[in-house]
């Protein structure tokens, strides 16, 4: 187990050893973290203009170390305890590990430590970008930012922006899935960057023949909808295409049901009556959001919570997963029961 030594991991340790935590870990409340983009120094690197500023990066050290933690803490499971999670007792508190987006560095550097310690995980993707024919939105407006500055960006919003997370959070989570696209690419092909080719030569998304291997080594896969789109700006059509349609073709690459949802961006903005209807319709059993709250039995199986562990030190980490959500739990308005 690392030894982590700051103040927030002190502080955890205070109250855990608390006589009036002792039942810290209650046996109906679990907990689901996620991860995305995992660097290293070779074929990885971290401040990768396609992905840097989107805050996703871990450095492959620092994910082991925190899988170590975890597994030390926690009883990690599979997504059948989230969709039965009366049918295997647990003496410590669940936990759910999560990656969204289908990221290859996830299944080059993170799948091996994973399996090192033999603990399963889920793995969200859009079923779009498997193989590398097209570059996802996002990966594009961070490409804009990082090599020809936010102007771009604001002259395209109409108003000064001051990230591409900014941009993609504010003015793209207005903007339909069918215009969204165009908008981006016609915005790109103005600065002479030929996305199509970036996407083919960078290779940053899995393949169907890694998502097979995963599939058949027990890995979770889940639908992350087609195209990573705000669900908010889904009408009933395009809900068919961007969750449907996804989870389909995820099922013919994994040959495996497609069981689980994770809302892109992880709003519950974008949990609406539509998108809920779609995910139910195409035959998932339950759906994630993030808001880094912990779940219980009870909660909206189609509105679960998870809570991000990507880029930030561990005394971040550490409050996220352990002191914030029970925090927020508060703050909501919900009065949580010792462990929760």
């Amino acid at each position: 187990m690392p030894k982590f030594t700051g103040p927030a991991w002190r502080f955890i340790g205070h109250l855990a050893n608390r006589a009036h935590l002792e039942n810290w870990a209650a046996p109906d409340t679990w907990r689901a973290v996620l991860f995305h983009h995992v660097t290293d120094e070779v074929r990885w690197r971290a401040k990768d203009p396609l992905i840097h500023g989107l805050n996703v990066d871990i450095s492959v050290k620092a994910f082991k170390e925190r899988i170590r933690w975890l597994v030390d803490r926690y009883d990690v499971v599979s997504l059948d305890s989230v969709i039965e999670p009366d049918r295997i007792p647990r003496s410590r508190q669940r936990l759910l590990i999560c990656f969204d987006d289908g990221y290859a560095s996830v299944f080059e550097l993170a799948a091996p430590i994973l399996r090192e310690f033999g603990i399963p995980w889920c793995f969200f993707l859009n079923a779009r970008f498997v193989g590398n024919a097209v570059l996802p939105v996002d990966n594009i407006v961070a490409y804009i930012a990082n090599l020809h500055g936010l102007e771009p960006l604001s002259d395209q919003a109409g108003a000064a922006v001051a990230s591409a997370r900014e941009f993609i959070g504010g003015y793209l989570s207005r903007v339909p899935p069918d215009q969204r696209r165009d908008l981006v690419e016609g915005l790109a092909a103005k600065l002479g960057i030929n996305t199509d080719a970036l996407a083919r030569e960078r290779r940053l998304f899995v393949d169907e023949a890694q998502i097979r291997a995963l599939a058949e080594s027990g890995v979770e896969i889940g639908n992350h909808t087609l195209d990573h789109v705000h669900c908010r700006t889904l009408s009933e059509a395009a809900a068919a295409i961007q969750i449907e349609d996804s989870a389909r073709e995820l099922e013919r690459m994994s040959d495996r049901p497609v069981r689980a949802f994770a809302y892109p961006y992880g709003s519950m903005k974008d949990a609406t009556a539509i998108a809920r209807q779609a995910i139910q319709n195409s035959g998932h059993k339950c759906a994630f959001v993030v808001h880094n709250r912990s779940n219980s039995n009870s909660n909206d199986r189609y509105a679960l919570f998870r809570i991000d562990l990507g880029e930030m030190g561990d005394d971040r980490a550490a409050l996220e997963l352990e002191i914030l959500p029970r925090m927020r739990e508060v703050l909501a308005g919900v009065r949580p029961r010792i462990g929760s």
